[in-house]
C-alpha cells in the first residue's frame, strides 16, 4: 500500500500524524521494517474511539510527536490502544494528566468508568531474550536469573556472582517489570484509583506475574532413613502484591496485562489480563472491574 492510499484509508492516522508530512516521510509508512497495513488500521480505529470522546486537536497534542518517531511507533500503537480501551467504556476522559498542579510529571490517561475516577499510565516492555544474546552455530545462547541477587542469597544463604560469564544475566525479568511498574507508579497520582497498563510487545506474561505474586520454588525433602521424599510448592522473592514489597506498590490498584498479536497477513488478536492489588491503598472498584471484564470479553471473542 502507498502512502497516498494510506491517507485516503485511514483518515485518523491521516489527521493526527500529518497527511502533509506523511507524503513528505513515506518511509515513514513503506519503509520496509514499518508494520503492515492491519496495524495502521488498527491504530485508526483506536483513534476513531478516541476522537469520539476527547477533539482531535489533543489526539494530535499527545499523539503527534510520539507517532512520528520511526523507532517508537509501535510503542505509540501500544499506548493510544490502552487509552483507547479505556476510553470507549468511560466518559470524561483527559489525555496525559498532569500528576499534581505543581508538577511537571504525567500520567497517560484519565477517565471515569462507572462514576468512578480512573487514573493509567501505559508502559510497554520488549522482552527479547534470549534473542539479544550472543549468536553461536547453535543458535542463540545464554542464561538468565530466575531470583533477583537480593532474594537468590537469601533463599540460597550465599551469593550469585557470575561476573566471569558473558553468557548469563544476573538480573531477572521479574525485576526488570517491577522497575517499569515502579517508574508508572512516579508518573500517577499519590490518591485515587490508579491502573497500570502493561503493554507486552515482546516477551512473557509469565514475569509480570512473578514481579507481581513472587517466584514459585519446588522445595523437595528426601527421608533417606525410609527412601520417601515429599514436595512442595511456594512463593518467594520480593513481590509487588505480596510480602515486604507490598507496601512500596500499594499506590497501583490494579495491573492490566495486555498483548496485540498478528497472527496473520490481515489479523490482529488481543490478549488481556486483569491483576488486582489486595493491598491497594485506593482498592479497584467492583463496577470498574466488571467493565473491565466485559470489555475484554467482547474484545478476545
Amino acid at each position: 500500500m502507498r502512502v497516498e492510499e494510506a491517507i485516503g484509508r485511514f483518515h485518523y492516522v491521516a489527521d493526527v500524524v500529518g497527511s502533509e508530512w506523511m507524503q513528505t516521510h513515506k518511509n515513514w509508512f513503506e519503509g520496509k521494517t514499518n508494520p503492515p497495513p492491519i496495524w495502521y488500521a488498527h491504530l485508526d480505529w483506536d483513534l476513531s474511539l478516541l476522537a469520539k470522546k476527547v477533539p482531535v486537536s489533543q489526539l494530535i497534542g499527545a499523539y503527534r510527536h510520539m507517532l512520528r518517531d520511526h523507532v517508537g511507533l509501535l510503542d505509540a500503537v501500544y499506548e493510544i490502544h490502552a487509552a483507547a480501551f479505556l476510553a470507549d467504556i468511560g466518559d470524561n476522559v483527559a489525555l496525559h494528566v498532569r500528576r499534581a498542579t505543581d508538577d511537571s510529571r504525567n500520567f497517560d490517561v484519565q477517565v471515569s468508568i462507572c462514576g468512578h475516577r480512573v487514573n493509567a499510565d501505559c508502559k510497554t516492555r520488549r522482552d527479547r531474550f534470549p534473542f539479544n544474546m550472543p549468536r553461536t552455530e547453535l543458535g542463540f545462547e545464554g542464561s538468565r536469573a530466575t531470583l533477583d541477587p537480593h532474594d537468590f542469597e537469601i533463599v540460597a544463604g550465599r551469593a550469585e556472582n557470575r561476573p566471569w560469564d558473558p553468557t548469563h544475566i544476573s538480573t531477572p525479568e521479574s525485576t526488570v517489570v517491577q522497575q517499569i511498574l515502579l517508574s508508572a507508579l512516579q508518573q500517577l497520582p499519590s490518591d485515587g484509583s490508579n491502573l497500570v497498563l502493561f503493554g507486552q510487545v515482546d516477551g512473557s506474561r509469565e514475569h509480570l506475574e512473578r514481579a507481581l505474586h513472587g517466584v514459585p520454588v519446588l522445595d523437595i525433602v528426601r527421608d533417606h532413613h525410609n527412601k520417601t521424599h515429599t514436595t512442595e510448592w511456594r512463593v518467594t522473592g520480593t513481590a509487588a502484591f505480596r510480602g515486604d514489597g507490598a507496601a512500596l506498590f500499594s499506590g497501583i490498584s490494579a495491573v492490566l496485562w495486555f498483548r496485540i498479536m498478528q497472527t496473520g497477513d490481515d489479523v490482529l488478536r488481543h490478549a488481556y489480563s486483569i491483576y488486582v492489588n489486595p493491598n491497594a491503598t485506593v482498592p479497584l472498584h467492583e463496577d470498574v472491574r466488571k467493565a473491565l471484564d466485559a470489555a475484554i470479553a467482547q474484545l478476545t471473542v
